[in-house]
């Protein structure tokens, strides 16, 4: 509604801007950092190849590493308690009568979003040859089609 409530129930709709309670760890976030700015002329430049996707690969990549990183840091730190570096889940489960809560910590698994990232940036490298070969041969083709026309 225009004015910014819910138009079933009438409450207020979203969270306030910058809120991050539903962050996990912020690899997939949407925002940029102003180190990654720095990069966005060349996402622009190359609007019409696979570099935007590469380029949104790679900081993506740089986030998952930055918390491995972090990772290792907090591994030998004493002060920083497991849990900050976890993520909790809570649930209620209906045993008969009683109604049990379970809660679950676990982190992250941040190598295997790195080895599916690394396995997403090899395939738009590959793609992104045959897109070159693929626009030389187009041009190979043009130029023997204007030979041809010429005659």
């Amino acid at each position: 509604m225009p004015n910014g409530r819910c138009i079933f129930h009438g409450g207020k709709s979203g969270a306030p801007p910058g809120n991050k309670n539903g962050e996990i760890h912020g690899i997939y976030a949407v925002g940029w950092t102003d180190a990654e700015k720095k990069t966005l002329p060349q996402l622009v430049a190359t609007i019409d190849t696979l570099q935007p996707e590469l380029l949104v690969a790679k900081i993506q990549l740089a986030r998952v590493q930055k918390k491995l990183r972090e990772l290792e840091e907090h591994d030998d730190d004493d002060e920083v308690s497991p849990q900050a570096l976890e993520r909790t889940e809570m649930r209620e489960e209906r045993v008969g009568s009683q109604l049990r809560e379970s809660t679950t910590r676990r982190r992250p698994d941040y190598m295997l979003i790195q080895d599916r990232l690394l396995g997403r940036i090899g395939k738009l490298l590959e793609q992104q040859v045959k897109i070159v070969e693929l626009k030389d041969l187009q041009q190979q083709l043009d130029k023997l089609q204007r030979q041809v026309g010429s005659k």
